[in-house]
């Protein structure tokens, strides 16, 4: 069963309280949900199968060009493996394969889809290119998106051995993912590097302390951030255009838009780097890290 709140009945403008989306009969053990600004998706382990529903304006649901408001409609896969998981943006969605590997479509105006040669809208399902930030193998765990960008928490080359998937179809690994990878618009630091204002593509490899980036082909780009001084990664979050990652360390990591303080930077000037939270007084680790639209949340454990 599924429940949510102005989801995908078509004649209701709001819809304030739990309601039951009535999804097709097989389409039993919910695994994994996301809502973008106007589209659904769920993922169920019957079966293989990946619904989605609410507008297609940008192909977000992968359904090709249907138009207007669409009810919850199986999603063709095409043998890309088995899904584990997904996110949605504002205008486009990502899952996640049992192998590690992202499927983007919808909105790619700014390279939030990473799929080269694509044009600014990707109706169908495509994998999206990983191999942008070096010569590596990458096997991802877990996918996100923020508002116009999408991260992936990842392993390179052979340090992964499974994918550790909201729906529980990957193989336990015995070490942390210690990389970020993020891609697509970055003007107010998204992407964990300078700021980019007028949206221009990036054509060149820059390389900082913990990242480096490089062109996707459209506006926007791709960074790779490394966590393995750290510890790796233990969870990550993306807000509407920023974004936390919790290392296995207890640490906090924010970059992206400030406006309203939520990279707990003391100020609210644009973070484009990810720069280390201090702890509030008597706080020890961080256990789990959230993310609104424009503010942030964090769970420490106490000092003695």
């Amino acid at each position: 069963m599924c429940s949510c709140w102005k989801c995908s009945h078509q004649k209701a403008a709001q819809i304030t309280s739990p309601t039951v989306v009535q999804l097709p009969p097989h389409a039993a053990n919910v695994c994994s949900v996301a809502a973008g600004m106007r589209h659904s998706v769920v993922v169920s382990t019957s079966n293989n199968a990946v619904f989605a529903w609410g507008s297609n304006k940008d192909g977000q649901l992968g359904l090709g060009a249907a138009p207007g408001i669409v009810p919850p409609t199986l999603v063709p896969l095409h043998r890309t493996g088995v899904i584990v998981g997904c996110a949605a943006g504002a205008n486009h969605t990502a899952l996640l394969t049992d192998i590690g590997t992202v499927l983007c479509c919808g909105s790619n105006k700014f390279g939030q889809c990473n799929v080269a040669d694509s044009g600014r809208k990707l109706p169908h399902l495509q994998v999206a290119d990983l191999g942008q930030c070096g010569d590596v193998s990458v096997r991802v765990s877990s996918v996100h998106c923020g508002w116009t960008h999408t991260a992936a928490v990842a392993w390179t080359g052979t340090s992964g051995e499974g994918v550790a998937s909201t729906c529980g179809e990957g193989v336990p690994t015995p070490a942390s993912p210690d990389l970020v990878f993020i891609w697509g618009r970055n003007n107010y630091g998204q992407l964990g590097v300078p700021a980019d204002p007028v949206d221009t593509p990036r054509t060149t490899l820059a390389t900082g302390t913990t990242a480096s980036v490089t062109g996707s082909g459209t506006r926007g780009g791709m960074a790779r951030h490394s966590f393995a001084h750290d510890g790796g990664v233990r969870a990550l979050c993306t807000g509407s255009e920023h974004t936390l990652c919790l290392t296995t360390r207890g640490n906090i990591y924010a970059w992206g838009w400030n406006e309203h303080g939520m990279c707990a930077t003391g100020d609210t000037v644009l973070c484009p780097n990810p720069t280390r939270i201090v702890p509030p007084r008597n706080a020890r680790a961080a256990t789990h890290v959230g993310c609104g639209a424009g503010f942030s949340l964090a769970v420490f454990t106490q000092m003695d």
